[in-house]
This record gives structure tokens, sequence and C-alpha cells, in this order.
């Protein structure tokens, strides 16, 4: 979306987003706002729904992406650990 002249947003959830690798395949960072999000996984979560949220009402962006793969297995381990006391699941 960055070479049809667009600004672009990147949520990154988990701060792993890498500039040096997006320039050298065409992303046009000028037009890139990125936005960092750094707490612990549930309140990085929040926070880049927030992020997104206050993005979207503003307007301006031809997309706006949200990155959460990072957090994927930090998720799954921190809903899993919820079980029903009467299944055991």
């Amino acid at each position: 979306m960055t070479g049809k002249e667009q600004f672009c947003a990147l949520v990154d959830a988990s701060d792993s987003f890498d500039p040096e690798s997006a320039d050298s395949m065409g992303v046009c960072l000028s037009r890139l706002l990125w936005v960092r999000c750094t707490e612990r996984v549930m309140k990085t979560v929040e926070q880049a729904f927030k992020a997104a949220d206050i993005l979207i009402q503003n307007g301006g962006f031809g997309v706006i992406a949200i990155d959460l793969e990072s957090l994927r297995l930090c998720l799954y381990d921190q809903f899993a650990s919820f079980s029903d006391p009467e299944t055991g699941r």
C-alpha cells in the first residue's frame, strides 16, 4: 500500500517489526506509522487494540495492520491455564 502513496499503520504488539527488512522489500518507511507495544502479554494486546481503534477513528490510513503473531503462544499458554473445574478441561 505504501507504493500507492497511501499512509499505512502497523501496530506491532510484539515489537518485532524490522524496518531494515521492510525497506529492502520496498516499503516506503516515510509513509508508515509504526506503533510499538511493549507491556506484558495481555496488557500489550489491550494496547494494540486501543491503538488500532484510535487510528481507525482518526482516519487517513489506507491500511491499519495489527501484528499479534509473536504473542500467539504466550496467549495460548495464558488461556490454557484456565480450566473448567467440573470437567478439568
